[in-house]
């Protein structure tokens, strides 16, 4: 099972050894230094790597153990590779005595005079507790840290699969101790560049592969003079056969390609092989650096797209993701649904192809058991799927009622119930608890135009919201089925609304090409707080993340929208995804928050890597934010081993304890100079810092113990400001920038 490593004072060895008994009749495995690591190995190294290739940091509290050097080192080892930390304490101590990184933690007591068997449970707990992410945490940061010390080498980068579940489990564990590290973070976005840089280098590859089919074509016709219409037709029709396949997967918006280039392209052409052709055209008649960058953005506009799916043949209305995030369904003008597997969104597949729909399928979702889907249609029906199976879908029933197009459906979270809204300005109610044997609850018949919408509180099922062209959103209570009660009306416009995932927001987009958030915690008392906008044509879908903290929409300007909606007055765009050739129909997230699909009218869906656009890197503000009676911090600086920053503000300079990235502390201030400083740097050692400021001097500082630093000299001899100072490598000697450059040795 675990793994741990046990860090304790040699005074502590008689509960040490109590302990590890104990750990051995749980069968767990444990390192721990008894004799002391021999003299032939580097002992600091064999520490450091027993930290790392454990699963739990163990630390036996103690006055001798808070006092030692080497147990703080321990601990912000473990710090710095993410290690779950727990303390037990094994002899009394006062907490202001206990090393300050542990403060924070929940300690266990196991001291001679405590109840063994009971503390060695709640230890047992502490260590079994999400103990599965604990593992994965420390599995990818051993990985981090080798394509760390093989100086960030490609081929210690993560790929397929392995990349997508690294992805998966940090956006799932973000929250979770032991937190994920800067570096886990750093080596799994480089992994996804990676990735997304050979896909295009790839991609690009086939596009000069299959222009150079087309010229040798069209240059073979020529010279050739003789051949027959249909011998031209041949030519061009194996031109395309190959390449009909790159053409499947890279559909995209292509207008944008044709603008940049200098071209106009028709809103419909959505070849991205076609947009190549204008953009190498362009280049070639307009060398300039707008024509050269139209091919550059081709590649790079799209590093969040994923996969393209185009197996439909007209429009795609709805998407869903199955519970578990690995199929994703779709239903489709072309009357089809389509079930893929996307559980490695690398190389996703068809899984199966469910017709039973007579006319257009307008909306699908899944049942929170994910072994249930329900499609709605222009037929008036709405069917139940058996997809337990995926590659073996069944139909389960059919439920017939509506008096026109079925526009939308929604299951409620206990799988109970089903919601229908149509265009008959309809909300019909069916109890779907036995899918083989559906039926009619009752009839919401308030709207006055056509129903376009339908979503279920989360968290509260009996809670039905319904968008209508009548320019109303109608909350209902549904508790009593055969009578639900109107709560309450939003009076605007929707074609999509949603819920928050703690069911205290509502999300609507409207034909006015805006998004507007709703406070509906209250029912008895809704409120519009914010509008949202940004796109340049009706919004057709939203939807929120799995957190509540992004919502995505989708126009019919072809675009997605990822908006940061943490500060419920103060929304941001935080992105947008463009890449559809036609309007978006449909956007939803999968369940862990890493992809994102989208559905339109171009008869494709995209699948988006969205993990980084709305989880960009951890960071922590160190000292007051900037206002306009506050001093810039004009320069920073880390020390060799990274645990502490320099800054220099006005004409101080402040050192942060930053081993523990997410709570910073400020540990000494120095001041010494007459103006602003201009320039801070660390010595390759570590054990000096020099500052150069704009009173036209250099301080050299001795910070060989930070808690106690001290001037060493001032160097003078520069006319103006110091506006810039740097070490060699060797640390010997000391450059100066100003009017002149001086070299200090």
């Amino acid at each position: 099972m675990a793994s741990l490593f046990i860090s304790y004072s040699r005074k502590d060895t008689d509960s040490a050894r109590k302990l590890t008994e104990a750990f051995k009749g749980q069968e767990l495995d444990f390192w721990i230094d008894w004799e002391g690591i021999p003299p032939t190995v580097d002992w600091w190294k064999e520490i450091e790597r027993g930290i790392e290739e454990a699963d739990i940091f163990l630390f036996l509290l103690s006055p001798d153990s808070a006092n030692s050097d080497v147990c703080n080192r321990e601990i912000d080892t473990a710090i710095k590779n993410g290690k779950r930390l727990i303390p037990v304490v094994v002899r009394k101590i006062k907490s202001d005595k206990a090393p300050e990184k542990l403060g924070h933690l929940n300690w266990i007591y196991l001291r001679v005079n405590d109840d063994f068997d009971s503390a060695f449970d709640k230890l047992m707990e502490a260590i079994k507790t999400d103990y599965e992410w604990v593992q994965t945490q420390r599995q990818l940061q051993l990985k981090a840290l080798a394509w760390e010390r093989s100086e960030q080498e490609n081929s210690f980068l993560l790929r397929g699969k392995e990349l997508h579940d690294a992805e998966t489990q940090l956006a799932t564990n973000t929250s979770k101790e032991p937190h994920p590290t800067d570096l886990q973070r750093e080596y799994v976005l480089k992994s996804r560049q990676a990735t997304d840089r050979q896909r295009r280098v790839t991609f690009g590859i086939s596009i000069v592969g299959i222009i150079a089919l087309v010229a040798l074509a069209v240059f073979g016709f020529v010279q050739a003079g003789l051949a027959t219409n249909a011998e031209a037709t041949a030519v061009a029709n194996e031109a395309v056969a190959r390449t009909a396949q790159a053409e499947a997967e890279t559909n995209a918006q292509i207008s944008r390609a044709g603008e940049l280039s200098g071209l106009a392209l028709s809103e419909k052409d959505n070849n991205l092989i076609t947009a190549f052709l204008f953009g190498i055209e362009g280049y070639r008649k307009y060398d300039n650096p707008r024509t050269e960058g139209a091919l550059a953005a081709l590649l790079g506009s799209y590093q969040n797209l994923e996969g393209i799916l185009s197996m439909h043949t007209d429009t795609v209305e709805s998407v869903a993701f199955s519970p578990d995030g690995k199929t994703l369904a779709s239903g489709s003008d072309d009357i089809s649904i389509i079930l893929w597997d996307i559980s490695d969104p690398d190389h996703p597949s068809t899984l199966s192809t469910l017709l039973g729909h007579n006319s257009v399928v307008t909306s699908v979702v899944f049942s929170p058991d994910g072994e249930t889907l329900a499609s709605g249609s222009w037929d008036q029906t709405i069917i139940l799927w058996d997809v337990s199976d995926p590659k073996n879908p069944s139909i389960l029933s059919t439920l017939p009622g509506h008096e026109d197009v079925i526009t939308s459906v929604a299951i409620s979270p206990d799988g109970n119930t089903l919601a229908s809204g149509s265009w008959d300005k309809t909300i019909i109610l069916w109890d779907v608890s036995d899918p083989k044997n559906p039926s009619k609850l009752s009839t919401l018949s308030d709207h006055n135009d056509w129903v376009m919408s339908v979503a279920f509180n989360p968290k509260n099922g009996n809670i039905l919201a319904s968008g209508s062209d009548d320019g109303t959103i109608i909350l209902w209570d549904i508790s009593d089925l055969n009578n639900p009660i109107q709560e309450s009306t939003l009076y605007y416009d929707a074609q999509s609304v949603a819920f928050s995932p703690d069911g205290n927001t509502l999300a609507s987009g409207s034909w006015d090409n805006t998004i507007t958030l709703w406070d509906v915690s209250d029912l008895q008392d809704p409120s519009r707080y914010t509008r949202l906008i940004g796109h340049d044509s009706s919004v057709n879908s939203v939807n929120f993340s799995p957190d509540g903290n992004t919502l995505v929409s989708g126009s019919s300007d072809h675009v997605v929208i990822l908006w940061d909606i943490t500060s419920k007055y103060d929304p941001r765009k935080i992105t947008t995804l463009a890449g559809h050739g036609d309007a978006v129909t449909s956007v939803v997230f999968s369940s862990n928050g890493v992809l994102l699909a989208s559905g339109s009218v171009d008869n494709t869906i995209m699948l988006w890597n969205i993990w980084y656009s709305i989880n960009p890197f951890q960071f922590t503000t160190l000292g007051e934010p900037f206002s306009g009676d506050s001093d810039p911090v004009e320069s920073v600086s880390y020390n060799s081993d990274g645990t502490t920053l320099a800054s220099g503000e006005w004409n101080v300079i402040t050192f942060w304890d930053i081993i523990d990235s997410r709570a910073p502390s400020q540990v000494v201030i120095l001041s010494g100079h007459r103006d602003f400083i201009t320039s801070v740097v660390f010595s390759p050692d570590g054990n000096t810092l020099a500052s150069g400021s704009r009173d036209k001097t250099i301080i050299l500082w001795d910070v060989s113990d930070l808690e106690n630093p001290s001037k060493l000299s001032t160097l003078l001899g520069h006319n103006g400001w110091v506006s810039s100072v740097a070490f060699s490598p060797d640390g010997n000697t000391l450059a100066s920038g100003s009017q002149s450059i001086a070299i200090w040795a």
